[in-house]
């Protein structure tokens, strides 16, 4: 037996209902709307204005190869000529969608579970849903995605409950919002077919015969093929090329981490995620026992088991398959589930109000409600959720850039930004690319491309913005930086960052990597080592190249030693960039890693030789170092000369900076002369051959000040 609609309430019942749920609208408008234009406009809000501005033929043309469907784009476009180009005009139709989203959520879930408070409950839980204030606050369509989702659920469900000629109606209804959903968003195809499989799998508890509801069915598909034809062959594109923004696996249990937090305090947007996690548990808990009490219910009632089906399947099936999806290609954020987040919401205020003890009921209720506004006050409140601050940002740079200085963007995919905020600024796009790719690194051959964008120019305005996914080895500013010299910036820009240089007269940018001192050494025929460049401030830039696709995470391992033998200091990195992994190499390319010299604190100014070993987890004891005809010559590479500027002195309380190896310490008894070792340490290798050199360290007391005529005799 299925689902029937609820029952009346009584006059005053009624009245009361209706005042709350008018609360509960006012509720979602007055969230949405406040503070509406306070905030910059983001990058994928710059892309929506862009695209709203141009033609609808135009627009449709860019989206067919964009990650998005034309239908939101199309809509805003039409409301931007009636209302302008504002930051609250562009985000004021996700307001609208926000607000009707709530209606359809009561009146979806009082439907579906008979109980119209079950609908009050389910429609304030949205209202103050951080992540849903925080999308009904954003010029991008997934409010719009969503509250479309929730509607052709409700009309799902009256061609369940409705028999004979009104099916027909429902389903030219169901056609019209499954289209405008697949143009709204790619992954809508996925909860439409859920939601297929579960009406076609529950056939048996409706009225009306499985062979006409099958019948429609068919109708229905075959009208929305025809519907989205024309757009199939962009969908099939896009699932084949689309680029991760990182390269190697989906980390699972991370994934879902996100998702969690995402969908209950809206982090890392409106709540810290660290603090986030922190209250998953108890969102754990309420959610079993919702699930506990509502199984207990369909096992007992068998009316509501299709209801209960229909939250469960739509609540799981949607989001197994986008992180299949993702699994295939590593590129996940919580938004891409956003369409499955009412089936839990339903599902959790169905379980609450099964509680039977009434202040337990509240409880839950009051606290997740409770829960729910801390986080829209700290997303209205707290500067630490501001968006990415491009607004600032680019009236900082207007109201100090000179005529003849040019403004590079890194990367270069942020340009609709700038045609947003500074349209009358010329830029250059470092990479000239529309969608972030993250195989699209720059390297030192945009020396040649900055040497013809800054000829007769006195300064460059860096604006960096992702620039760790498309320059990680900060190729860019580090070629300026031999090319002119670096002005201070107050970089108080959130997630923004400018950068300006004022070039030398005349001076021209290098178009090859500048190595002071070339090398050629072969690190198993998988990683070539150029040369290094020794920076005025001591650091060493180290120079790479990959001779094949790498697998692997190489390490690098640094050690500092004097004439002797002796070490100085240790480190452990990646050759490039923390960012810039070796598996993320491509072959040929040239990778420049910085690293400081890994002097411990005391360590005396003077020429030091460095000593590297590359590695992989799999191989800790190194990679052989290999000679012309192949032949290994040890695993170690020695850079001679390097110089250690004057180094802080140690505190007096300091510990003594650790030996590599198996250290074996010797605590001597307290000190009683002028200057006496209270400790050896010291690393024996195993086996220690004749002749072979031991590091050893010994950490010496001073009861006075140490005197010119002191000697230490050993």
């Amino acid at each position: 037996m299925p689902s029937k609609p609820p029952r009346p309430f009584g006059p005053r019942t009624r009245i009361r209902y209706r005042a709350t749920w008018a609360i509960v609208c006012l509720l979602a408008l007055g969230l949405a709307l406040y503070r509406l234009d306070a905030q910059s406009l983001w990058y994928d809000e710059a892309v929506s204005a862009r695209l709203a501005s141009r033609s609808i033929p135009d627009l449709v043309r860019w989206t067919a190869g964009d990650i998005q469907p034309p239908l939101y784009y199309v809509i805003l476009h039409v409301w931007q000529r009636l209302a302008g180009r504002s930051e609250w005009a562009l985000r004021f139709p996700s307001v609208w969608w926000g607000v009707l989203g709530v209606v359809l959520m009561g009146a979806l879930a009082s439907r579906l579970t008979r109980d119209r408070r079950v609908g009050l409950v389910a429609a304030t839980m949205l209202a103050l849903a951080p992540w849903w204030v925080y999308y009904s606050q954003e010029a991008r369509m997934y409010t719009q995605w969503v509250t479309l989702t929730l509607a052709f659920v409700y009309a799902l469900l009256r061609l369940a409950l409705s028999p004979g000629a009104r099916s027909r109606r429902s389903m030219t209804l169901l056609a019209g919002l499954a289209l405008a959903l697949m143009y709204t968003h790619y992954f809508a195809l996925l909860v439409l077919g859920t939601l297929a499989l579960w009406h076609v799998g529950t056939l048996r508890f409706w009225k009306t015969p499985a062979r006409p509801r099958l019948r429609l069915w068919a109708q229905l598909a075959l009208a929305v093929g025809v519907g989205y034809a024309a757009w199939m062959p962009f969908l099939w594109h896009r699932f084949r090329e689309d680029a991760s923004y990182w390269q190697g696996r989906l980390k699972l249990a991370e994934a879902l981490r996100h998702w969690a937090v995402h969908m209950t305090l809206g982090a890392p947007e409106t709540f810290l995620e660290k603090d986030a996690v922190r209250w998953l548990p108890l969102f754990g808990l309420i959610a079993l026992l919702a699930l506990g009490l509502l199984g207990a219910t369909a096992w007992r009632y068998r009316h509501h088991r299709p209801a209960l089906g229909l939250l469960l399947l739509w609540g799981v099936g949607p989001a197994l398959a986008i992180l299949i999806l993702a699994y295939r290609n590593p590129k996940f954020n919580p938004r891409y589930l956003m369409a499955v987040y009412p089936a839990w919401v339903v599902l959790l205020a169905w379980g609450l109000r099964r509680v039977p003890l009434s202040w337990v009921r509240g409880l839950g209720i009051g606290l997740v409600l409770a829960l729910f506004l801390r986080a829209d006050i700290g997303w209205f409140t707290d500067p630490a959720f501001t968006k990415p601050d491009f607004r600032g940002a680019l009236a900082y740079i207007r109201a100090h850039r000179q005529a003849d200085e040019v403004l590079v963007l890194v990367s270069g995919h942020m340009s609709p930004v700038v045609d947003y905020y500074a349209a009358d600024i010329p830029y250059v796009r470092l990479p000239d690319i529309d969608v972030l790719d993250v195989r699209q690194v720059l390297g030192f051959d945009v020396g040649r491309e900055l040497n013809q964008a800054l000829r007769g120019a006195s300064g460059v305005w860096l604006l960096l913005w992702q620039d760790n996914v498309v320059d990680p080895m900060g190729v860019v500013p580090y070629l300026l930086g031999l090319a002119g010299e670096e002005t201070p910036t107050p970089n108080a820009f959130w997630h923004v960052r400018v950068r300006h240089f004022r070039l030398r007269p005349g001076a021209r940018i290098p178009e090859r990597p500048p190595i002071a001192r070339p090398m050629q050494v072969n690190w198993g025929n998988a990683v070539t080592f150029l040369g290094y460049t020794q920076e005025a401030d001591g650091a060493l830039t180290l120079f790479f190249q990959a001779q094949k696709p790498l697998d692997a995470d190489y390490r690098l391992r640094l050690e500092l030693l004097d004439e002797a033998g002796l070490v100085w200091g240790t480190a452990d990195a990646r050759p490039g960039p923390y960012l810039y992994p070796t598996f993320r190499w491509a072959p040929n390319q040239v990778v420049m890693g910085r690293h400081p010299l890994p002097a411990w604190p005391g360590t005396p100014a003077g020429h030091y030789t460095l000593r590297l070993r590359l590695y992989t987890p799999g191989q800790p004891e190194g990679v052989d170092i290999l000679d012309a005809q192949g032949a290994p010559q040890g695993r170690d590479l020695l850079l001679p000369d390097v110089w250690v500027h004057t180094t802080r002195p140690a505190p007096p309380d300091a510990s003594p900076p650790p030996l590599p190896g198996n250290v074996v310490t010797r605590t001597l008894s307290a000190a009683t002369a002028p200057l006496a070792p209270v400790q050896v340490r010291w690393s024996p290798p195993d086996p220690w051959e004749p002749g072979q050199r031991v590091t050893m360290q010994i950490v010496w007391a001073a009861a006075r000040p140490p005197h010119p005529d002191d000697r230490v005799r050993i």
